[in-house]
């Protein structure tokens, strides 16, 4: 580093010492530090001490053989420094030397094409020699992949006449190793930090195959903030690269002896990133001790040391040192590969236990590192698939040979057996997944009303006509059917052939005898299923309901074989479903326009078939007084799978409406689902999930319903006289589910026994998360509290995260118990979190609100003056509880643990964009250990996605 204090990215371990002390926490008026020193007051000391470096090269004798000038010239980053100063390389002019070592000489450079300062480190032992420029842009190439916010980002890599060079990013501070021989020995809390941090960045590079090869503390630099970048990626090498495209292939070794690996000293290309590990092992012993693991002796010696001395007991120079972390350092310098960190995020969880046991907060800040440790067949599997593979290969060719030469000689002769009568039986007929209560993940929901799957078949009285279907009564276009084609003699003895293929589409059919013009086939009016052939059994029930609007006619071939039924919308595929009692609707189509439905069959599951289906709801905008419902599910319970759901609320609207109305509800469930609400003119009262429970509205709903004639449903739908003495249940499940809009997600008119459980998702609305009145009467000592199960969740809802008022009908407050894992809050100034208005009290004794988990972020104020409870009394006094308070004194009913205060932003830009808009990668996050949902995991399907899936199609 030069004496101004600039980065100096060299891969050297050249010490030079500053005449003048500069503290890097004192920072000028322009928040640089106070580093700044004319380049030509020691830029001959500096140029001397260069000799000094120790980073390893053996140059390639194919380089010296060659017959350019500048093998036969002075190439040392001395020499290229005295030449090169002031100069330009392209467009970049030199305007100061900054330093160097074996490996190259780095300039503080102008760009004058973009102008802003960079750092260009100049290899001047490339030359002419075109492997090794191929191999010094390999090199380049596999640095330039890296983008994080601890590495030093790579902009360029050229080449000038006989120069070639790399250009970095330019950052003001010093390195670690001036830090530590100006300052001392850096602080435990500091070191660890600061090694996890640096571990984060290695992780980041071996995920794209890339190994820095020499991490050693002259190339960790400190910036502003006690910010870190690890520079010098120049010496990085793709470890899928090609041994022969290695730069290190031409005999150039790399590496620095203090920080150098045994692996790497042995042979440079065996080098991975277990490497690195033992490197910033070497480097975390040099910030606790102040010098390297084996500090003296020749270079041939401390090779030696590497290879076969074990590591010094840290202890010894630094007493203060656990021996927790000193076992953690003596694992990073095991000898063996093997024994040492397999993943960097293991060394992290490693070092946050140290912390936590220790009582070092500043690492404690970087939060908890979620790893997957593979078990010993996972591990022997990576060590050797590549083998399996090919083993696995050959007994897949071996075995297609013994076939075919078997084949070949007629030993798997097919014989056609003596044609018999076949006839059709309901056990051979596929059954409902649902038929017995059982979801299709698995899950217990209960006899369902109407079920006839325990009834016989016999018992069941067919009332419709049949419709008889020859080939008189088919139209013209219509395919031929099987016993229409001409037929073998030796396979045409029976009298009739079952069919073999059916594929059923009850859709309307003018020809059809027994179906009305309309599209809708009413269940009185809908022929008897079986009628379509004479050979399909009178009780036939299809799988599963398809939507589709270019079913596959009834061909030979086809292999939906008694399985389906199909409509032409959403609202038909629903009727049939009930009518024929079928528990599933499957989307063939990946956009599909939809009016407001209503379910009324329990355990329906509507799920996509092509990998994911838009439904667009139109409310009617005819009726712009009427509260919109577009999906009215009422008690009933329902699965919904790889669904999108969008809605524009209409602007002449004046009602709202919501996506799910829904009553007492025992499940609810979305998977792989979306839901997005446009509502640009940010009506009032537009809400995701509508909750009605209060028993009064209810019963005027009952009412004028017309299933109020139905005591089977009646009984479902309202429960009987005892409802007063237990909250009623409502249970929401989603699972990697994003929901987005302008409105408020939950509502409810009375509090109830709110289950829900968010696993994996994305929520960014302008509203809150949940708005709930107070209770009617006063819960009984075993009710249960408002259950919110929260996983990997991000949470952006400016108004809050849940509001409870009580007033004169609903006086009595229900506990919400919040836990969370791995979630981030996006807080929004000084709105509560949480709120309840109305209390009796503000003791808030028992608790209102519990909030228990782990690891969540809070995206909150860096004085933490947000209010995360609020308690409004019936005289309008309040009690108030900031954040700073859960952090520094937490009260009893705040149990979490591991909280972070302050989230890392890669771009702050969502603030700014429509809700309705944003997508998971706008939420994106730098750090170690990132808490927030897991972005491979979420769709977002939109509108123009589906209609280009439904052009492929």
């Amino acid at each position: 580093m030069a004496s101004d204090g600039s980065i100096r990215t060299d891969a050297s371990t050249v010490h030079r010492g500053s005449s003048k002390k500069t503290d890097i926490r004192k920072k000028s008026p322009g928040g640089q530090a106070e580093t700044d020193k004319p380049a030509s007051s020691d830029s001959s000391a500096e140029l001397e001490e260069l000799a000094d470096a120790k980073t390893i090269i053996r140059g390639s004798s194919r380089v010296r053989s060659s017959g350019s000038d500048w093998s036969r010239s002075d190439r040392t980053p001395a020499s290229v420094a005295g030449v090169l100063l002031g100069q330009r390389l392209n467009h970049f002019l030199l305007e100061d030397f900054v330093g160097g070592g074996g490996m190259g000489a780095v300039f503080r450079a102008h760009d004058e094409q973009l102008d802003r300062t960079v750092a260009i480190k100049v290899i001047p032992f490339v030359g002419d020699d075109p492997d090794l420029k191929r191999r010094f842009r390999n090199e380049a190439q596999s640095a330039a992949k890296l983008d994080h916010p601890r590495i030093a980002k790579v902009f360029d890599v050229g080449t000038d006449d006989d120069w070639h060079y790399i250009v970095f990013e330019y950052i003001q501070g010093t390195n670690i190793r001036d830090l530590v021989t100006r300052d001392g020995l850096l602080p435990i809390d500091e070191a660890v930090f600061f090694t996890c941090q640096l571990a984060d960045a290695i992780q980041h590079a071996s995920d794209r195959g890339v190994v820095h090869r020499d991490i050693k503390p002259s190339n960790v630099l400190i910036g502003e903030g006690d910010t870190i970048k690890l520079v010098d990626m120049g010496l990085a090498r793709t470890e899928s690269l090609d041994l022969n495209e290695d730069m290190t292939a031409s005999g150039v070794t790399l590496g620095t002896f203090d920080y150098i690996s045994p692996e790497q000293a042995n042979d440079p290309r065996d080098a991975d990133f277990r490497s690195d590990i033992y490197s910033l092992g070497c480097t975390l012993y040099f910030m606790l001790a102040g010098e390297p693991p084996y500090p003296g002796g020749t270079m041939l010696q401390k090779l030696m040391h590497h290879g076969k001395t074990p590591p010094p007991d840290i202890r010894l120079l630094r007493e203060e040192v656990s021996e927790d972390l000193a076992a953690v350092i003596k694992k990073m310098l095991a000898k063996d590969p093997e024994d040492r960190y397999q993943h960097a995020n293991d060394l992290v969880a490693d070092l946050q236990e140290v912390a936590y046991r220790e009582g070092l907060q500043r690492v404690q800040t970087l939060g908890p590192v979620t790893i997957n440790t593979p078990g010993p067949f996972w591990a022997f599997l990576d060590h050797h698939a590549a083998w399996l593979v090919a083993f696995g290969l050959l007994l897949i060719s071996v075995g297609v040979l013994y076939v075919v030469g078997q084949l070949s000689k007629g030993q798997f002769a097919i014989s056609v057996p003596a044609s018999k009568s076949v006839e059709f039986s309901s056990a051979n007929l596929p059954q409902s997944p649902l038929q017995k209560g059982t979801s299709q993940n698995g899950v217990d929901l209960g006899p369902f009303p109407g079920d006839l799957s325990g009834s016989n078949s016999a018992d069941f009285v067919e009332t419709s006509p049949r419709a008889t279907m020859d080939s008189a009564t088919l139209a013209p276009s219509a395919p031929p059917r099987i016993r229409d084609l001409p037929v073998p003699e030796e396979l045409s003895r029976e009298e009739t052939m079952p069919l073999q293929n059916n594929s059923t589409n009850i859709r309307s059919n003018p020809n059809r005898t027994g179906t009305k013009t309309d599209s809708r086939i009413q269940p009185q009016d809908q022929p008897a299923l079986g009628s379509l052939d004479p050979n399909v059994p009178s009780d036939w029930r299809p799988r599963a309901i398809r939507v589709s609007q270019s079913p596959p006619m009834s061909a030979d071939g086809d292999n939906d074989s008694l399985e389906y039924a199909y409509a032409s919308s959403l609202e038909e595929a629903i009727e049939f479903a009930s009518s024929f009692e079928v528990d599933r609707i499957e989307l063939a189509e990946p956009l599909i326009r939809s009016a407001p439905v209503t379910i009324d069959r329990d355990g329906l599951v509507i799920s996509s078939s092509v990998g994911g289906t838009v439904i667009v709801f139109e409310s009617d905008s005819s009726a712009p007084m009427q509260h919109a419902e577009l999906i009215k599910i009422g008690t009933n319970r329902i699965e919904l799978e790889d669904i999108h759901i969008t809605w524009t609320v209409p602007s002449g609207g004046m009602s709202g409406g919501c996506i799910f109305s829904m009553n007492a509800n025992r499940l609810v469930r979305l998977t792989d689902c979306s839901v997005t609400i446009n509502n640009s003119v940010r009506q009032s009262d537009v809400y995701a999930f509508e909750i009605e429970t209060d028993p009064k509205r209810k019963k005027r709903t009952r009412e004028r319903s017309d299933e109020a004639s139905d005591p089977l449903r009646s009984n479902a739908k309202f429960g009987d006289s005892n409802y007063m003495g237990s909250l009623p249940l409502v249970s929401i499940e989603m699972y990697n589910v994003c929901i987005r809009g302008q409105m408020t997600m939950a509502k409810m008119d009375t509090a109830a026994e709110l289950q829900m459980r968010w696993e994996n998702g994305l929520l960014a609305i302008t509203g809150r998360m949940i708005e709930t009145a107070g209770l009617l009467s006063k819960p009984l000592p075993s009710a249960k509290p408002i259950q919110l199960r929260l996983e990997r969740l991000l949470v952006m809802a400016p108004r809050g995260f849940l509001r409870m008022r009580l007033d004169a009908d609903h006086p009595y407050p229900l506990q919400v118990d919040r836990e969370a894992k791995n979630c981030v809050f996006i807080i929004q100034g000084d709105v509560p979190v949480a709120e309840f208005s109305g209390t009796s009290s503000l003791a808030n004794s028992p608790p209102v609100l519990v909030l228990r988990g782990e690891a969540n972020a809070y995206d909150a104020k860096a004085d933490l003056s947000d209010v995360m409870l609020r308690l409004v009394d019936t005289k309008n006094e309040e009690a108030i509880t900031r954040m700073v308070d859960l952090k520094d004194a937490p009260p009893t009913w705040a149990v979490e643990q591991s909280s972070r205060w302050a989230v890392d932003w890669a771009s702050e830009t969502f603030k700014s964009q429509p809700v309705n808009q944003l997508m998971p990668q706008d939420f994106l996050q730098y750090g170690a250990v990132i808490s927030g949902f897991n972005e491979k995991a979420l769709t977002i399907m939109t509108r123009l996605e589906a209609a280009k899936a439904d052009e492929e199609i």
